[in-house]
């Protein structure tokens, strides 16, 4: 089909309209973004590169803004972009010579930590899916290939040995693997939830 046909009104009226770019929704042609199979991997070493860069540049920007240490403004940096926020350091621009730029001063931090806050959280996000892949494939490497066994639904307890034994109900073939989505909410509580 090319991609200026012209397509028949649905009306009836016999008109034809040109539509610059018409996808066909059978089973044969799917759009390219759907056959995504391979998704980007951030690996975790950069994610926490990221995380202590910025944390590093805001202890240097502390530093210069508010005249503290760059323990302190590393320390100040990682109770707020971790949401902890003892409240024992608050910027306030001690160190600008006017009002102007004293205000300056606290739009620029908190505009570092409203984006830092999305760049945590994006790091965790990616850290947390990265831990999932590796537990994943490392039960797929265990002998749990084809999902994870939970335990016996009616048979004997002592009856079943291994990881993945058959089990069995009592009641004829029921498969008490779980599927794939079930499989991936077990991996995502194994992992502590981001803060």
């Amino acid at each position: 089909m090319n991609s200026f046909s012209p397509i028949q009104d649905v009306t009836g009226n016999g008109k034809r309209h040109f539509h610059p770019c018409s996808l066909s929704l059978s089973s044969t042609s799917s759009p390219a973004y759907m056959l995504e199979t391979n998704p980007v991997r951030i690996p975790i070493s950069l994610c926490l590169a990221i995380m202590l860069v910025y944390i590093c540049g805001g202890a240097i920007m502390f530093n210069r803004l508010e005249g503290w240490s760059l323990l302190e403004g590393g320390y100040f940096c990682f109770t707020s972009l971790g949401t902890i926020g003892f409240g024992d350091l608050m910027p306030v621009g001690r160190n600008a010579p006017s009002t102007t730029l004293e205000e300056f001063s606290l739009c620029a931090c908190a505009l570092y930590i409203l984006a830092g806050m999305g760049l945590i959280a994006m790091c965790f996000n990616l850290v947390q899916e990265e831990v999932v892949r590796v537990v994943r494939v490392f039960g797929r490497t265990c002998g749990m290939s084809s999902g994870v066994v939970v335990g016996p639904i009616g048979g004997t307890a002592g009856a079943t040995s291994g990881l993945k034994a058959d089990l069995d109900d009592g009641g004829g073939t029921s498969d008490s693997r779980l599927s794939e989505q079930e499989e991936e909410a077990i991996a995502m509580s194994m992992v502590p939830a981001g803060s």
